[in-house]
């Protein structure tokens, strides 16, 4: 398995847009490209993190 961690301050007032964005992102990319699920995180000082599985590094390349 390959993870890959991705954080982000948002700027206040646009978290609800950047949820729906990661959204449908996300769900494009597990249905289309190989990936095996994310998992989005808020942390106590606002930083918002993903963590996305991969079965592999070569897989996670070919995402896009």
């Amino acid at each position: 398995m390959f993870v890959v961690k991705y954080k982000w301050q948002l700027k206040p007032g646009k978290e609800s847009e950047f949820r729906d964005a990661w959204s449908q992102a996300t769900e494009a990319i597990y249905a289309t490209r190989g990936s095996l699920g994310p998992q989005f995180m808020k942390g106590q000082d606002g930083t918002y993190y993903e963590i996305a599985r991969w079965a592999d590094r070569d897989t996670w390349r070919r995402r896009s």
